[in-house]
């Protein structure tokens, strides 16, 4: 295509046929901004020729679920669901979570359909938000999102040192847990993993290589770690007490209250759902393969994690004991 050629406007459809005409730049197809990919209608934003697309289909959903990685998230979070509700709260917790991320995931699917970018929501609220308020809402959007990759990176390794420290206190009953341990180890992992990524990352892309053998992983220590905890664990709570019993410790009169609090604890399950979308200048199809990764994530995360947390609940056989334990 010459410089002087413009881009096809006509094959571009609803909703957003006037504002994408306006955007289009008149470009050779080298920097060329926004492209109708021809196969599926779908707008792809970016400098597309120069973004190499290596991953296939199973990839992009193995990287979906490691990001989620919902049934770890919610065992390493148990005990703010059960402290905040109780068993009752989790179980269904996770239903409601589900049904609410469900929306969510359906809705990030669509817009990924129609402009694949990598961007994701803060390039779609520039697309589609009012002219007069498209880049105050546009900014607001990517700010929050990356203050939450932050704050969710901060969740980890704060839940790394939690565990590492329980583990040793489980191990030495002499050791105590002190604050300021939790602290310093805590600020251990986040250094190492900024180290990580500034100096290493580049030199070990093979890290970045192995999805679909972490979910083989993954998927294998559910079952290993369900099972043998089924088989060992005698006796076994009730269904009555797995089932409707509401803990209620936090102070507060209502119930109702209680179990929105314990929703923190299904909803760290699913916190990173959008990663597929930030990946769809990598994979190939986008306009297929991102949608699906979403959704495919989503149910396998749901899945996974209720039949874990239904697993743990029969096993726990004093839920009091578990919560004022020394190792938290």
């Amino acid at each position: 295509m010459d410089s002087s050629e413009a881009l096809p406007s006509s094959s571009i459809g609803p909703p957003s046929t006037k504002f994408l005409q306006m955007l289009r730049p008149r470009l050779t197809r080298k920097t060329e901004s926004v492209v109708e990919e021809e196969t599926t209608g779908a707008v792809i934003i970016g400098d597309v020729q120069k973004i190499p697309r290596t991953t296939g289909f199973f990839e992009i959903i193995s990287v979906a679920f490691n990001l989620l990685s919902s049934w770890l998230a919610v065992a390493s979070t148990l005990i703010l669901g059960l402290s905040h509700g109780g068993s009752a709260a989790v179980l269904y917790g996770l239903f409601v979570i589900f049904i609410m991320y469900g929306a969510v995931a359906l809705s990030l699917a669509e817009m990924a359909a129609r402009y694949t970018t990598a961007g994701g929501q803060y390039h779609w609220t520039a697309l589609l938000a009012p002219e007069s308020m498209k880049r105050g809402l546009s900014y607001s959007c990517g700010s929050i999102n990356a203050i939450g990759r932050i704050a969710c990176t901060a969740s980890i390794d704060i839940i790394v040192a939690q565990l590492f420290l329980a583990m040793i206190a489980f191990n030495i009953p002499s050791y105590s847990i002190e604050r300021w341990h939790t602290f310093l180890l805590y600020q251990a992992c986040n250094v190492i993993t900024m180290v990580y990524n500034l100096l290493a990352l580049k030199r070990t892309p093979w890290t970045h290589n192995v999805g679909f053998q972490q979910v083989v992983v993954s998927l294998v220590s559910f079952f290993v770690i369900s099972i043998a905890c089924l088989a060992i664990a005698q006796p076994k709570q009730s269904s009555h007490n797995v089932w409707h019993k509401l803990i209620n410790d936090t102070g507060w009169d209502s119930n109702g209250f209680v179990f929105l609090l314990g929703l923190i604890n299904p909803t760290y399950g699913f916190v990173g759902l959008d990663g597929a979308v930030h990946l769809a200048e990598d994979c190939f199809e986008p306009a297929k393969t991102v949608p699906r990764a979403l959704c495919y994530s989503l149910v396998v995360g749901f899945t996974t994690t209720f039949f874990f947390v239904v697993s743990m609940l029969y096993c726990v056989k004093d839920i009091d004991s578990a919560l004022n334990s020394r190792t938290g």
